[in-house]
């Protein structure tokens, strides 16, 4: 029997392009919507995608129905809303899991927070999690609101005293709020437990990473990448968590901060190890458009004159872009320390100290360990902050 070789290849070659176009296929995602409106509305979608490049695509709803498709490898952390700029007012834009596969919606146009989404195994873990912290959500809420009303009093207050006590009790309400949060941070925690699979897990935990609790949490969040299954260690942002992970525990409390030549405001060339010989240095990363980093700066310049003759020294690091903003905004704040502008200097120097948002402040002991780390403004970081340093110079 004579075997045609020709047509063998040829059945080979059509079942190599038949598994390429289906393992293809797999990657894409597809986001089939019914909307209740007949209007030619337009929406958006911003998600990132394998090379973790923002992508953001908008549509037209017709005769009621929509559809977005894309280029995913993995379940991924998205955004759905009626504006391109995605304002998170509860109603107008929803955050939801897209996966490569099919996902059908239906939405309520004038509020996409009644969305149902169907065909996304990680959509539905998010929801679970979501479920798991209704509670807390509610509490925020309330907390929030009650917060709004008694700062609304305050401003239409004209007596002294009565202000004194309205802030006193802000002030309950704030502490009440920053414990909620971490009853937030333990159901995630939970969360993450009970599904050590989810793709949900990886965003948990980075964002928490990157958060005001961070150092607070490190040794569980670091305990919890550990019990990750290995498929999600091994995805994209299981990668990029492990990395941050690594960054922040170099520049986490009790490290030895790295070496940098800086050039100052005054174009003057220096050692950041220089500044640390012999002295107590805090490092704040700012911008002059950051409104709570400035509101920082009254008992910034108070700590300042207080104790650099003891030998305390700040260093301002901006993230500004537009150098004259920066120099305005120093003169303004009459902040008498030495400034950097960040885009003149090594451009790792963030990624180094693990900056992924600002205000952030690092204490520096003589010896360049790092004595303390701060993340946002606020009262309580300023009174941790005031406290910390009016010790060191009570015992020196």
């Amino acid at each position: 029997m004579a075997f045609n070789y020709s047509y063998i290849i040829l059945m080979l070659l059509i079942a190599n392009y038949t598994t390429a176009q289906k393992s293809s296929d797999n990657l894409f995602f597809e986001l089939n919507g019914v909307v209740n409106t007949s209007s030619s509305n337009k929406l958006f979608i911003s998600y990132f995608d394998d090379q973790n490049n923002e992508i953001i695509d908008s549509t037209i709803v017709a005769n009621g129905s929509f559809k977005f498709r894309g280029l995913i490898k993995e379940p991924r952390e998205s955004y759905l809303s009626t504006n391109n700029i995605f304002r998170m007012d509860g109603y107008s834009t929803i955050k939801f899991y897209l996966s490569p596969n099919i996902i059908k919606v239906k939405i309520d146009f004038n509020n996409l927070s009644n969305s149902e989404f169907k065909g996304s195994e990680t959509q539905r873990e998010f929801l679970e999690l979501k479920k798991m912290k209704s509670r807390v959500f509610f509490k925020q809420d309330s907390l929030f609101a009650l917060r709004v009303s008694f700062v609304g009093l305050i401003n239409k207050t004209q007596n002294v005293d009565d202000q004194k006590i309205l802030k006193e009790k802000v002030g309950i309400i704030d502490d009440a709020v920053d414990s909620s949060i971490d009853e937030e941070i333990i159901k995630e925690f939970e969360f993450i437990k009970e599904y050590p699979y989810s793709y949900v897990c990886t965003d948990l935990l980075l964002s928490r990473l990157k958060g005001r609790k961070s150092s607070k949490y490190f040794s569980q969040i670091q305990d919890l990448y550990n019990s990750l299954s290995s498929k999600l260690k091994n995805s994209m942002r299981g990668i990029l968590l492990k990395e941050k992970l690594v960054l922040f525990s170099e520049n986490n409390v009790g490290k030895k901060i790295k070496d940098y030549t800086i050039i100052d405001i005054n174009k003057s060339q220096f050692k950041l190890s220089e500044l640390t010989n012999g002295k107590y240095v805090l490092l704040d990363f700012w911008a002059s458009w950051c409104g709570p980093c400035r509101a920082d700066t009254p008992y910034l310049k108070k700590l300042h004159q207080k104790y650099n003759n003891k030998g305390f020294e700040i260093v301002g690091l901006s993230k500004d872009q537009d150098r004259n903003s920066w120099i305005d905004a120093i003169k303004k704040d009459q902040a008498d320390w030495r400034h950097i502008l960040l885009k003149d200097n090594d451009n790792t120097i963030e990624e180094s100290f693990f900056i992924t948002s600002i205000p952030v402040k690092i204490l520096i002991d003589p010896d360049g360990f790092i004595i303390g780390r701060w993340r946002g403004g606020g009262k309580d970081n300023e009174d941790d902050i005031v406290n910390k340093i009016t010790r060191i110079f009570a015992n020196n």
